[in-house]
């Protein structure tokens, strides 16, 4: 991993208006990508992930609106302000610069069309030679250990949830991005291809000299790919560190309550430990620390001013008050294991 900034965040808010007020998903965000690094996001369901993602893309859905600042800095040329493209820079930098891999293949194909037209309609699309990205094209499926015949000649449904997921990294690829975002891209699929799937991602890191950013609810399978890991609670992030850092010496509450209730095979039905507490509600604001409903070290202070993150070490930073106190106080239940070889 380098320190070169690939992607910048800062200020960075999505809101989305409701019968019942304004629904912040994402709150005052500052965080920045490394070139050639895996950053991983982790979070409950609900807790912005996906929409940090998106506005990364300034593509979030109507009527959500973005605000702050990104600022992607490619390796040659000019830094892009992202929320400032108009519709046309906004279609080229999709794909050219930063492509996304969704969750769910199958949902991310046209079912009428076969995988070849696929890949020559993004071709098309964007103004490149139809035969010579075809040929990369059927380069990249062979990376991925596929077979470029029988995939490009397939509708998708004609493929296994793998092969889908594979292919659909590979037209991701396509246009040579730098930075690919995957939003929770193994979520279909099974253990043994699970650990498949984090082992291509790791080769085409390397081959293709890419920036990842992996976003999953699945912390142990984001051990085993993460270089960094940047924890998400209440629409912003309150722990971000190297991975070994945030497994072994976490300090945030949060970070450690999620480390607790991560089960492995090992674990009994009846150890299987949960969050107490309700998550938090986009429309209804928390004034101080937005942990403090669920927290165990919750105090006054806690109550009315928000921490904000803090370095609390070498690379890593922490949203709590009293991080230093958080190892005493907080136990971790359960070793830190990574999912997928273990």
């Amino acid at each position: 991993m380098t320190d070169d900034v690939a992607i910048e965040i800062r200020d960075l808010d999505v809101t989305f208006g409701v019968e019942r007020g304004e629904s912040n998903v994402v709150r005052s965000v500052d965080f920045d990508v490394y070139r050639e690094e895996t950053l991983g996001i982790v979070g409950e369901s609900g807790s912005g992930k996906s929409m940090v993602a998106l506005s990364l893309l300034d593509a979030i859905p109507e009527p959500g609106t973005v605000s702050g600042e990104v600022t992607y800095y490619p390796e040659t040329g000019d830094p892009v302000s992202v929320l400032d493209l108009d519709p046309e820079e906004l279609r080229r930098f999709r794909w050219e610069q930063v492509a996304m891999v969704f969750q769910g293949a199958m949902t991310s194909f046209n079912p009428v069309l076969s995988i070849r037209e696929h890949f020559r309609e993004t071709l098309q699309d964007h103004g490149y030679d139809v035969p010579e990205g075809m040929e990369r094209g059927r380069e990249i499926l062979e990376q991925l250990y596929l077979d470029p015949d029988r995939v490009l000649d397939s509708h998708p449904h004609e493929l296994s949830g793998g092969m889908q997921q594979r292919t659909l990294i590979a037209l991701s690829l396509l246009l040579e991005p730098e930075v690919l975002l995957l939003d929770e891209p193994t979520a279909a699929l099974d253990l043994l291809m699970q650990r498949s799937i984090i082992d291509l991602l790791r080769e085409i890191r390397a081959t293709f000299d890419l920036t990842l950013v992996f976003i999953t609810h699945d912390l142990p399978l984001l051990t085993k790919i993460a270089d960094r890991m940047a924890v998400m609670y209440a629409f912003d992030f309150v722990e971000v560190a190297e991975t070994d850092q945030l497994l072994y010496h976490s300090a945030h509450p949060y970070t450690r309550a999620l480390l607790s209730t991560t089960p492995d095979l090992t674990t009994p039905p009846g150890e299987i430990r949960t969050i107490e507490g309700n998550k938090p509600d986009p429309v209804e604001y928390i004034s101080g620390c937005s942990y403090h409903p669920r927290c165990p070290m919750d105090e006054e202070k806690c109550h009315s001013v928000e921490p904000g993150l803090t370095t609390v070490g070498p690379e890593h930073e922490a949203s709590c008050h009293y991080h230093g106190d958080v190892a005493d106080n907080v136990p971790i239940r359960n070793k830190p294991r990574g999912g997928v070889d273990e």
